[in-house]
C-alpha cells in the first residue's frame, strides 16, 4: 500500500508535523477536532484517528461500507459518519474511540455527507 505524508501545523505545540497516511486517505475526508484528526478509508471502511498534535494513529475503527462523510462536533462526544454502500451513518464515541450506534437509512439511500446540526429548544 502506497504511502502519502500529510503536513499538520499543530497550534497545541506550535510546530509542524508530519502523518503517514495510506494512499486511500487521498480522496477520504478529514476532520480535525480537540486535538484529533479522523480520517475515513472507504477502502477498508473504517475511520482512523490521530493525535493531531503527535500523527500517532490511536485507532482504527470499523464502521458500515464505503465511509464518505464524517463531521465530529466539539459539544458532543461523538464522531458521525455516512456509510454510502452501508445506507447507514455509524456514530463513534470519541471517548471509547468504538462504534456506539449505527443508524440504519434503508436501501438506496446511499448517504454521502453528513452535518450535525445542533438542536434550539
Amino acid at each position: 500500500m502506497s504511502i502519502k505524508k500529510v503536513l499538520l501545523i499543530s497550534l497545541a505545540i506550535l510546530a509542524v508535523i508530519f502523518v503517514s497516511l495510506p494512499l486511500f486517505a487521498q480522496k477520504s475526508f478529514l476532520r480535525s477536532v480537540n486535538g484529533m484528526l479522523w480520517v475515513t478509508n472507504k477502502t477498508l471502511n473504517n475511520v482512523v484517528a490521530f493525535d493531531a498534535a503527535t500523527g500517532d494513529v490511536l485507532a482504527a475503527i470499523p464502521v458500515g461500507g464505503m465511509p464518505i462523510g464524517i463531521t465530529a462536533p466539539k459539544d458532543t462526544g461523538k464522531v458521525y459518519v455516512s456509510n454510502e454502500d452501508g445506507n447507514s451513518v455509524s456514530v463513534i464515541s470519541k471517548a471509547t474511540l468504538s462504534v456506539i450506534t449505527t443508524i440504519q437509512l434503508g436501501a438506496g439511500t446511499k448517504p454521502h455527507h453528513v452535518k450535525y446540526i445542533k438542536a434550539r429548544v
